[in-house]
């Protein structure tokens, strides 16, 4: 699949791609936040992936939003990769659908981004819970956490082209899609605001709870890593 287009300059700038599932607790929440953008997003694109609540229809009532509705290649690197696919701008900026943008996240980035010439622009993130009791054992120490870099897609925003040369998310992984992409993104130049960009919050549904999956996805992170350290070194 090619992912992007020929060119990547000119308007427009940014597209704001949210991905989700079972997200009707949680999916207008992340829009109002792309929604109070102190530098409005020009192309809003909602992947949804196979549910089990009214996460679709609700996708379908946000004016403006091109809808990506479930396919047959279902998971969340699928998702991107469509996304990403239908995005018409320079940059793309990812939201899970259960995490919340600060209302400055894209002028800061933007501004730091194409000052820098930077292909990718992060911040930090900050953590959060609706209460400690919604957060399984495993997780709810993180709370306590003060913000810290965001290497994942919803602190991300990544120059459109970018997906070109490296090429996108990787299917047979679900939860070290995101990991393994930004691993393979560690050559271009990054800019990082040096503030909280993005709320991301911990529940009972955070992917990150499977525990023996995120292992085992880990070590061929970890495998693949170094097969690149070799390819480079050679």
């Amino acid at each position: 699949m090619r992912l992007n287009h020929d060119d990547d300059v000119g308007d427009p700038t940014v597209a704001a791609v949210v991905i989700v599932r079972n997200g009707s607790k949680r999916l207008l929440r992340a829009i109002e936040s792309i929604r109070r953008q102190t530098h409005p997003v020009d192309q809003l694109v909602i992947a949804v992936d196979p549910s089990t609540d009214d996460t679709l229809a609700i996708a379908r009532r946000v004016g403006g939003a091109e809808v990506l509705e479930p396919s047959h290649e279902s998971g969340i690197a699928n998702a991107r990769n469509r996304s990403i696919a239908a995005c018409q701008t320079r940059w793309v900026a990812f939201l899970d659908h259960d995490d919340i943008w600060r209302s400055d996240k894209i002028e800061r980035q933007l501004t730091l981004a194409e000052g820098s010439g930077a292909m990718v622009c992060t911040g930090l993130i900050a953590l959060f819970a609706e209460s400690a009791e919604a957060v399984s054992p495993q997780l709810r120490d993180r709370l306590d956490l003060p913000p810290r870099l965001g290497l994942t897609p919803s602190a991300i925003m990544v120059r459109r082209s970018l997906f070109d040369q490296i090429g996108g998310f990787d299917p047979s992984m679900e939860i070290g899609c995101d990991s393994d992409w930004i691993a393979r993104a560690d050559r271009a130049r990054w800019a990082t605001v040096d503030d909280v960009v993005v709320d991301k919050e911990l529940h009972e549904f955070n992917i990150s709870t499977d525990t023996a999956r995120n292992g085992r996805e880990m070590l061929r992170l970890v495998r693949r890593h170094l097969e690149r350290q070799r390819n480079r070194g050679g």
